[in-house]
């Protein structure tokens, strides 16, 4: 069957034609169809895909703002006085009292959950939000380690209150941990999140595949299996159903160690996927009309081509039933068909020259054969001459080949030769290049040395000038000792003096006298303190000698160290040239090499050439002899066909004269 129809398909030209221009036109359009509609396809995918990216990092910052401001809250409360106080004590009645205000204010003003208090074991000392709960350990918590370690951190984290929002801070007194703070947010959070996403819902999964918070009324509160397994071991997975694209991602606990929970995110592409249709429908729309008019432009244009050649083909027929006198075609076109019609007739009429001088020269045929039955003689006799002259040559030119062939073989070797030689100039070549690239960074490196070493100086040389600075401000400090240590020996003499003076006074003099007492007592401390005031600037006076003499020594090696760099970044700037030139020597040398081969493939593909041609003369000098000895036989036939071409000829005047003109 399939037989059938590929005959009936291209029984006419018109069929032809006419398959031929439906396929050019609609196989491009279905490929552009078909192209288009993916990209666009494809487009709106990447745009759901990237509004669902949009969404999750939005919401991953709204996380992270509620992570960071619970974080600070809790540091805050962590300093309370208070609450430090009870913390110190252990006493739970005593951090009930500090903590039961600061949670209800919190819970009202920040939609606070959780607030607990432990101690540097892990263990629950007071629940604000669960007060009869206490007492349990919870010292294998990674995030609450690290509080009991003085560290704070926050984010998601999984407890008997369920996933949420959780900050876990030191408790700390003169910067000792004593304490454990945790807090954490209700699902307040979530809502806030989903008013500022529009057209996405969220649901929070526990790390059994458990939803604990959701958005979602037709939720089914348990994860789908496979998706479950494969967030579990740490991987995101996006995929669509229907109307929405869904995103699920693992959820971490604040130290990032290990997954406490899943995150699903549900994004309505209804819209999205409404347009994906509506292309649908136009691409097919605009397919089937252009379909529908390529049918009718080929069909018309089919008929305009085969009409005309249709009359050709009549034409055709007439001449060749020997009818040289039909009337020519007239076709206005000025297309191929124009120029099949044109030389239809001018075939007509060369045709019917050739036949008038067939019928001329069938005449001088028989004529001429008298005449060529004699030259078939005289040719004979040539013939072996020649036969003889190419053995000989036959001879030399077979000896020229083998030579020629000799010659090919050992240029052969001498290309395998260059070639080896320029392979190794690559090699040599590639690693000068990297040699060089080495150097240059070496020079760079060591011009960063050069660089650093300055910025050293500068800093030794200002250190130098601060210790300086110190030992004056040392100098100064013993001068405004001394003034101080005279001004308590003189208040120390004044209050010997009213002591004196009180003494003599006798009773109304007692109540002078204990100032008195008091005040050399105040002026002895002072002399003591001065004392050793003085003794402590002494030794940063030494110690600060020391330091001046260290930087100075210092000093000096960096400025040795400085200019021996210097000196290695100039040797490596000769290298870095001596090496430049090295590889642009090689690099001659390969560019040599490659030239050279090139030449002796041009050489070789020339011997070859010159072979080939040695052997195809040698054979063709012996196909020569052997024609000329064949010559000489074919001479004899010849005169026998002489005879049939004259008998041939008067068949052919027989024939000519059944054509009409």
């Amino acid at each position: 069957m399939i037989k059938r129809r590929n005959t009936m398909f291209t029984k006419t030209l018109s069929r032809k034609i006419l398959s031929l221009l439906f396929l050019t036109a609609i196989l491009p359009l279905i490929l552009v169809t078909s192209i288009t509609f993916f990209l666009n396809s494809k487009g709106f995918s990447d745009l759901n895909l990237t509004e669902l990216e949009s969404s999750q990092n939005s919401i991953s910052a709204q996380f992270k703002i509620d992570s960071d401001k619970l974080l600070e809250l809790s540091k805050k409360h962590a300093t309370n006085q208070q609450l430090i106080e009870a913390v110190k004590t252990g006493d739970r009645e005593k951090i009930a009292s500090a903590t039961n205000d600061i949670f209800t204010r919190l819970q009202e003003e920040h939609d606070l959950e959780i607030f607990e208090i432990g101690n540097l074991d892990g263990v629950v000392l007071y629940r604000a939000h669960n007060p009869a709960k206490h007492g349990d350990d919870k010292s294998d918590d990674p995030a609450l380690q690290l509080a009991m370690e003085g560290k704070e951190i926050a984010g998601f984290d999984i407890g008997s209150s369920g996933l949420n929002i959780r900050a876990f801070v030191p408790i700390q007194e003169n910067g000792k941990t004593i304490g454990t703070l945790q807090t954490g947010l209700d699902d307040t959070f979530l809502q806030n999140i989903i008013k500022s996403v529009d057209g996405v819902g969220i649901s929070l999964y526990d790390d059994k595949g458990t939803a604990l918070l959701t958005t979602e009324e037709e939720n089914n509160h348990k994860i789908n299996k496979a998706i479950y397994e494969q967030v579990s071991s740490g991987k995101s997975i996006t995929e669509e159903k229907g109307d929405f694209l869904y995103s699920f991602m693992p959820l971490f606990e604040p130290t990032n160690t290990h997954i406490i929970g899943i995150m699903e995110i549900k994004e309505d592409i209804s819209n999205v996927n409404a347009l994906t249709k509506k292309n649908l429908i136009i691409t097919v729309i605009v397919l089937v009309g252009t379909l529908l008019a390529v049918i009718v432009l080929s069909i018309l244009f089919s008929r305009s081509i085969t009409r005309p050649v249709k009359q050709i083909v009549t034409q055709m027929k007439e001449i060749s039933e020997g009818n040289l006198e039909i009337s020519p075609i007239h076709y206005n076109g000025k297309d191929e068909i124009k120029a099949l019609s044109d030389s239809v007739i001018d075939m007509k009429d060369k045709l019917l020259v050739i036949i008038e001088s067939v019928a001329n020269a069938s005449k001088l045929v028989k004529g001429q054969s008298d005449h060529l039955n004699e030259a078939a003689h005289q040719v004979k006799e040539g013939s072996i001459q020649i036969a003889t002259t190419m053995q000989e040559l036959s001879a030399g030119t077979e000896s020229q080949a083998h030579h020629t062939t000799d010659l090919a073989e050992k240029m052969e070797l001498f290309r395998d030769k260059i070639n080896n030689a320029n392979s190794h100039g690559d090699e040599i070549a590639d690693k000068s290049n990297s040699v060089l690239v080495k150097t240059k960074e070496g020079t760079t490196y060591m011009q960063a040395s050069v660089s650093q070493m300055s910025v050293i100086d500068s800093i030794v040389q200002n250190a130098i000038s601060k210790v300086n600075g110190l030992d004056e401000q040392a100098k100064q400090i013993s001068l405004l000792i001394e003034m101080i240590q005279d001004i308590a020996n003189q208040t120390n003499l004044l209050a010997l003096n009213a002591a004196i003076e009180a003494a003599r006074a006798g009773e109304h003099g007692k109540g002078f006298a204990v100032v008195a007492t008091e005040v050399r007592k105040l002026a002895e401390q002072v002399s003591v303190s001065v004392s050793d005031i003085t003794t402590i600037v002494t030794s940063i006076q030494g110690e600060s000698a020391i330091v001046v003499e260290s930087l100075l020594n210092g000093y000096e090696e960096v400025n040795k160290g400085k200019r021996q760099i210097e000196t290695t970044g100039e040797t490596f700037n000769q290298i870095e040239q001596a090496v430049t030139d090295m590889a642009h020597r090689i690099q001659d040398i390969s560019t040599s090499l490659k030239d050279l081969n090139h030449t002796s493939i041009s050489m070789t593909q020339s011997i070859e050439e010159i072979a080939s041609i040695s052997e195809e003369s040698a054979a063709g000098v012996e196909q020569v002899a052997a024609s000329a000895q064949q010559s000489s036989s074919s001479m004899e036939e010849i005169t026998t066909r002489v005879e049939d071409l004259s008998k041939t000829a008067e068949e052919l005047s027989t024939q000519v004269s059944r054509f009409h003109f």
